[in-house]
């Protein structure tokens, strides 16, 4: 498989071959949904055409008919994930009932079924599950389906931690995990991509949005609502075209419905400290071992309004998580507080007087309470801390049949969760706040037994907020030119740990992202063509903060003592202006194929094609240099960047092969082009940052 961003010679000799895909179309795939296909037969192995074939989901009582084709084929797509019982009947052959079949999310299950001459009232019944080997598709993928969803053991019960029990997909280390752009998930790379290749789709629609570089995720570090979610698919390489905007993993989870019975779930699990080990801090520091005390306790219930017709399912899940550990920073000593500083050689300490500016702010710098420090001028200050977690997510869905034609179903969740994280000198604490919504609106139409249409709608928007808390007064005579928050400290010459506030930590984002999607799917012979579009309309609204308190930096702890002049200044100026208003707009066209050139043999062919707007700002704050060498102004109000345009054709071709023709073996291959729009964790930071709307005072270390 090929992954590239742009290429003028690939593009040019791909253009002749894609000719060809455009006649026949392009390779059927199941967002949300699962599909029988398969071949009716006699006894003798001749196929029986015009043979009526029936799925029936046992749970929701919904049901589906096509006609078997000229070459005895049948297909039968976009049907839910669930337990299914297959009927096929036929004037002079006896009925063939196959049950205790379950299909999962995006499988097409290949069914060889054999009818008996008789009399169409006589019935023969085989049990047996669908075919667990996929032999027609060549997307290399794996499902997580509801049994491991609810017996494995989850940390947390963060449900995405699921797919790492898939091959090829590991986690990394979280860095960066306080910048809203790299989330607050688990990071995972799929197949050797980074993590922000990956697609996380709930119910077929995106819910990592533009501002996320990684799993999608609460405060928390997770996603709750693991009971909510029936399963989910973890496509790894090779998948159709009815994917795009990644070229690394997607992740395609489902919600669970209500059925004719009522079921639920009432539970609370409990962790506690009493059977954890010490962190190495308390033991080294004698310290006792801080409490930890996690509750996560919530429902879900769902079951019939009208049976046959209308369900309900609701789903609420609870954290409370006081979590207790050791922090340790190093501060100045007792003597730095009377005015003892270390001389400049190092050869002891001097006498110095305490500058006016800097005896208020000595003031409030803890002093150590561990013995032992070994450099002068510095001591240990270890300082026993609670991390707060408190979340709350809940979620909705209603499913309702229209006719036997039309079945709709409507879905909406939302989560709540703040953290506090106390600082290494506990004289503020940073905070943590992210508010994501999510709805989708599904509507499945049955045209004919051979043209369904699916149209889907969808909202989600990802609302994070980090902010700083102080817990001490700082006198007013230190703050710079933010009257919110004073300013950070820096001496890392002499090996101490930041004191105050980091301003950059003060950032929020709201990203709202409307998606519409449409496809439509017709069979015509050994041909399943699929075709649709999706359409995203992306409104980021990021404020970067003030980040104006100032960070001072001191060469030595004398100089800071003294109030000798800095080493180092940063700090924003006034009317700087913080936030930004993006919109942008992603487009995405796909055709499909699904040819079953042989009974054993089927190719996937595919081509999607999706451009996307360059980002605007609503209040015209951008600024660009069109030419370097003779700009003599900054072009305001503009576009950050020209959008590629036409460049984004991406062709998928694969196949898979059933040698023996038994559904035991699959043999696979496949070549795709993937692309990745440009969004808004790509170019956000850049934009905050450019004159005349941004300015900044940035002093050079004298030393460098």
């Amino acid at each position: 498989m090929i992954r590239t961003s742009y290429g003028k010679s690939l593009r040019s000799v791909l253009y002749s071959f894609l000719t060809v895909l455009v006649v026949a179309s392009v390779a059927a795939a199941q967002t949300t949904t699962a599909a029988f296909q398969g071949t009716v037969t006699d006894t003798s192995g001749a196929v029986i055409p015009a043979a009526q074939v029936t799925a029936s989901n046992i749970e929701t009582g919904l049901k589906r008919t096509t006609i078997t084709n000229e070459a005895g084929r049948f297909l039968l797509s976009e049907l839910p994930p669930g337990s299914y019982e297959i009927t096929v009947t036929l004037p002079g052959f006896e009925t063939l009932v196959r049950k205790g079949m379950t299909l999962t999310v995006g499988q097409q299950a290949n069914l060889a079924l054999v009818m008996n001459v008789g009399a169409i009232d006589q019935r023969v019944v085989v049990t047996g599950d669908a075919p667990i080997v996929e032999t027609t598709q060549s997307s290399v993928s794996g499902v997580v389906e509801e049994k491991r969803i609810t017996e494995l053991p989850l940390n947390g019960r963060d449900f995405t931690q699921l797919a790492l029990v898939e091959p090829a997909v590991v986690s990394l280390r979280n860095t960066g995990s306080g910048e809203i752009g790299r989330g607050f998930g688990t990071r995972m790379s799929v197949a050797g991509s980074r993590p922000d290749q990956t697609s996380w789709l709930l119910d077929g629609m995106n819910i990592k949005g533009s501002t996320q570089f990684g799993t999608p995720g609460s405060a928390g570090g997770g996603l709750l609502g693991v009971d909510g979610v029936r399963e989910f698919q973890v496509l790894t390489t090779n998948y159709s075209s009815e994917f795009g905007g990644t070229s690394g993993g997607v992740v395609n989870m489902i919600t669970k419905s209500g059925t004719n019975q009522l079921h639920g779930t009432v539970y609370e699990f409990l962790r506690n400290s009493a059977l954890d080990a010490a962190a190495w801090e308390d033991n080294a520091f004698g310290n006792p071992k801080p409490a930890f005390k996690r509750n996560q306790f919530g429902f879900s219930l769902g079951g019939p309004i009208r049976k046959d017709q209308t369900f309900f399912f609701f789903n609420y899940e609870g954290l409370r998580q006081p979590k207790g550990f050791t922090n340790v920073a190093f501060v100045p000593d007792e003597n730095v507080h009377k005015g003892l500083v270390p001389n400049p050689d190092g050869s002891g300490l001097q006498q110095v007087k305490i500058a006016d500016s800097i005896a208020e702010l000595l003031k409030l710098w803890p002093t150590p309470n561990v013995p032992g420090s070994r450099v002068a001028g510095v001591g240990l200050l270890s300082s026993s801390v609670s991390q707060r977690t408190d979340e709350n997510y809940f979620m909705t869905r209603l499913d309702h049949r229209l006719s036997d034609r039309h079945s709709l179903f409507g879905r909406f969740s939302f989560d709540q969760a703040t953290q506090d994280n106390p600082d290494l000198v506990p004289v503020d604490n940073f905070k943590l706040e992210t508010r994501p919504r999510y709805a989708t609106i599904q509507l499945v139409s049955v045209w004919s037994p051979k043209l369904l249409s699916t149209t889907r709608v969808g909202m989600s928007r990802n609302n994070i907020a980090l902010n700083i808390a102080m817990n001490v007064n700082y006198p007013r005579s230190v703050f710079f030119l933010n009257q919110q928050f004073p300013p950070e400290i820096m001496i890392p010459g002499a090996g101490l740990t930041n004191f105050g506030p980091d301003a950059s930590n003060v950032q929020s984002a709201i990203q709202q992202l409307y998606q519409v999607q449409e496809s439509v799917s017709y069979t015509s012979g050994s041909h399943t063509l699929k075709f649709g579009f999706d359409f995203s309309k992306m409104d980021p609204n990021l404020n970067s903060g003030p980040n104006n308190n100032g960070m001072f930096r001191w060469a030595s702890i004398a100089d800071f003592v003294q109030d000798n002049p800095l080493q180092q200044l940063s700090t924003s100026l006034p009317g700087n202006i913080p936030e930004r208003t993006f919109r942008q707009n992603l487009f995405g066209f796909y055709f499909n194929d699904d040819w079953k050139m042989t009974s054993k043999f089927t190719w996937n062919l595919g081509l999607r094609y999706e451009p996307y707007t360059g980002p605007s700002e609503k209040w015209g704050r951008v600024s660009v240099v069109k030419d370097w060498l003779t700009a003599t102004h900054y072009d305001v109000g503009g576009q950050m960047f020209q959008s590629p345009g036409n460049k984004y054709f991406a062709p998928r071709v694969g196949f898979a092969w059933d040698p023996q023709g038994n559904g035991k073996t699959a043999i696979r291959g496949g070549f795709g082009v993937f692309y990745i729009p440009l969004s808004t964790y790509v170019y956000s930071r850049a934009s905050y940052r450019n004159a005349p709307f941004s300015g900044s005072i940035q002093q050079v270390p004298r030393d460098a």
